[in-house]
């Protein structure tokens, strides 16, 4: 089957209006679009913070925030348990 770019994107607006209609879609839809750009914000904003004030290179800030969000999950699913 060949999907044609008008196919494609009568597909796609589609899909989004029948997400947007479910309020429960929505929201899940939402709170995972907040959640990522939370992470992304955060690890970059350590990663400039941690190079220069740390001193660490930036594949040792990454590995370092990887470290410290990983903790910081494992903290708060043991508080939600």
């Amino acid at each position: 089957m060949e999907l044609h770019p008008k196919s494609a994107s009568s597909l796609s607006r589609d899909k989004a209006q029948i997400i947007l209609l479910d309020d429960n879609l929505s929201e899940i839809l939402q709170k995972q679009l907040k959640h990522s750009l939370y992470f992304w914000a955060t690890f970059g904003l350590s990663n400039t913070i941690a190079v220069p004030v740390l001193g660490l290179g930036t594949l040792q800030s990454s590995a370092y925030f990887l470290s410290t969000y990983t903790l910081g999950l494992a903290v708060n699913k043991l508080k939600s348990s």
